[in-house]
């Protein structure tokens, strides 16, 4: 029953009132349908959220009332109109007895496998020879097996853990939980609640989903995002190729080029599926419509028509969808909404659009949010906006050397990370140079890049531009994939091992353990909020955000230890009250290729008593 109450509150969030409305507009296209019902329905619960929060009204009976009566009254509407029903999206049949076999290999393959077994090269060192039949199982099936791809790829790591991971996303859960019991968010604490809308609506969805906690949303998390994800790259490719059997591809390519595991429970995630609902939207809109430029500078800026067939009010409703979607987009991520900007810009010049300033409307909502809406952390950070502007060698070298280093296992998986953005990169520029009228998706690839140039994101920048593009280099790189289904079965499982070994590289210091959560629990429960804690990383369950509130709370690897020596010598000049040591932490160390770390030996050679031990979690405090 408690599972049933969880899967309707997500199809609710999911579906109302996108759907309703969605259907009441009888668009031609079913997956177009599809992509407008869930982009509205979640753009509507972030935005009603973010402004119940923000009146100290938040409840799941305030946010979810109105959009289930919203909901209604659409529905009610398209019945009175007694049109046909739009049916479901269908993708094709699949072979039953295929997917019963790959599915009893996936959950033998779960059996079998020991996460704490793996070594410097990380998940693929202990990955089963029955996963990876049951990969080669649905590579034969193709675009059929999109589902069983999602299940696998994204479900394995996290069903052979004891523990949800990475152990950002503990924070993130942290954050929602707050805003759960509280109804509001904590001023100055952390820059992230300055676009609080996805928090506050995955508030109220763990409460309708009777949950306890957002811990319980955070394993399912990556398996939904992703299949949220194919039907507005589908659309894309559906509308941008002529091929119909490499649209279908698309979405399957871009689930095995994402190993960039910015889909657990986060704000980019569902800002990147809004993002690129509301472009591949606009792209369906004007369909067939070539661009007419204007006269004087309007030349310069083509616009086009509507595709045929959908008269005056159904253009103006899709687009008023988008614009809700594009709002959702500013309040709920700093960085998703820069990306959008550009991409429009994009099909600006392309013709793809049916109004000039489009862009600038986005723009506009943008930086009036971080102007005012985000006013505390704008005033706070100044140099985290513009502060990189200019700096290109010091954004590249953060963002890309300083990452592939470490033991000679994991600078190999991290090449290997590199060479699958890259192959995809490289067959986007060939499917763009050898393939006609492919100047769009070509800019909707390039156009993300132009963040490298613009700020460091905490030297993450990198990363987020290759899966920024992701959706339409998958795209493109599906028009190159061969007609014959045994060279496309070869491809898919080759491309699906190389998914799985990148996206595992780092799970050795990512995964969280049972000995990790303990340590956090012990912290928690016996340190006080005002003494001061230290952690040698963030590869740590603990948050500085608990159930009563903040937490004193810093790592030893943070602006303060620039001082000479290590990050013990730091903590001993230092002297935090506490120190927090998990075993993420010490295999993050041994990857770093800086040897067994002697941590807490010295630590209590000097003035530290150890309170508590588990494996190789500990917590100290100072005598």
């Amino acid at each position: 029953m408690d599972l049933l109450i969880t899967l309707l509150a997500v199809a609710f969030f999911l579906l109302m009132p996108g759907l309703p409305a969605a259907m009441l507009l009888r668009l031609p296209d079913r997956l177009a349908t599809l992509v407008l019902a869930v982009g509205v329905s979640l753009a509507t619960n972030l935005v009603a959220s973010y402004v119940l929060l923000r009146m100290g009204l938040l409840s799941t009976a305030t946010a979810l009332v109105p959009i289930a009566l919203i909901g209604a009254v659409l529905l009610a509407v398209r019945w009175w109109r007694d049109r046909p029903r739009v049916a479901a999206w269908r993708p094709g049949r699949c072979t039953p007895v295929a997917l019963l076999v790959a599915g009893g290999l996936f959950a033998w393959a779960i059996a079998v496998t020991d996460p704490a077994e793996m070594n410097g090269y990380g998940l693929i060192s202990v990955v089963p020879i029955p996963l990876l039949l049951a990969l080669a199982v649905l590579s034969v099936l193709g675009p059929k097996g999109l589902v069983g791809f999602a299940v696998v790829l994204f479900g394995f790591p996290a069903a052979i853990e004891p523990e949800p991971f990475p152990p950002v996303a503990w924070t993130i859960a942290s954050f929602v939980d707050y805003i759960a019991v509280y109804g509001d968010v904590v001023p100055y604490f952390d820059a992230r609640f300055s676009w609080p809308a996805f928090f506050a609506a995955s508030a109220n969805l763990t409460d309708a989903a009777g949950l306890p906690s957002a811990m319980s949303l955070l394993a399912p998390t990556p398996i939904v995002l992703n299949l949220l994800m194919a039907p507005p790259v589908l659309l894309m490719a559906r509308v941008l190729l002529r091929d119909r059997r490499a649209a279908y591809l698309a979405p399957l390519l871009f689930l095995l080029g994402n190993w960039y595991q910015q889909d657990y429970l986060s704000p980019q995630a569902v800002a990147l599926v809004l993002a690129v609902s509301a472009v591949s939207l606009l792209l369906w809109l004007t369909a067939g419509s070539p661009g007419v430029p204007g006269a004087g500078w309007r030349r310069w800026i083509p616009v086009a028509a509507a595709r045929p067939g959908l008269g005056r009010r159904v253009p103006v409703a899709v687009e008023a969808f988008v614009l809700l979607m594009t709002g959702a987009v500013v309040i709920t991520h700093q960085l998703t909404p820069v990306v959008l900007v550009l991409w429009l810009l994009v099909l600006q010049v392309a013709g793809r659009l049916r109004h000039r300033g489009l862009a600038i409307v986005v723009g506009v909502l943008f930086a009036g949010w971080v102007v005012v809406g985000a006013a505390e952390f704008s005033r706070r950070n100044p140099g985290e906006i513009l502060g990189d502007i200019g700096r290109l060698r010091e954004t590249l070298r953060l963002a890309v050397f300083v990452r592939i280093d470490g033991t000679p296992e994991h600078v190999r998986m991290q090449l290997l990370r590199v060479t699958v953005s890259a192959a995809y990169l490289l067959a986007a520029a060939a499917a763009a140079l050898t393939r006609p009228r492919q100047l769009v998706l070509a800019g909707l690839a390039v156009a993300p890049f132009i963040l490298v140039a613009l700020n460091s994101y905490g030297g993450e920048v990198m990363l987020r531009a290759f899966l920024f593009s992701l959706p339409a280099t998958a795209v493109l790189a599906a028009s190159l994939i061969p007609v014959h289904r045994v060279a496309t079965a070869c491809i898919l499982v080759l491309a699906a091992v190389a998914s799985i070994a990148s996206r595992g590289a780092n799970q050795p210091f990512e995964r969280v353990t049972p000995a990790d959560v303990a340590a956090s629990a012990y912290v928690g429960e016996h340190v006080p909020a005002t003494a001061s804690l230290a952690q040698y990383s963030g590869f740590s369950p603990y948050s500085r955000l608990g159930p009563a509130g903040p937490r004193s709370s810093f790592l030893l690897d943070d602006d303060r230890c620039l001082t000479p020596g290590d990050q013990t010598d730091c903590a001993l000049i230092l002297r935090p009250d506490w120190i927090l040591i998990t075993e993420g932490q010490v295999a993050h160390a041994r990857l770093a290729g800086n040897g067994p770390p002697d941590w807490a030996e010295r630590l209590l050679a000097n003035g530290y008593t150890e309170v508590f031990r588990q494996g190789e979690a500990r917590v100290l405090t100072a005598r």
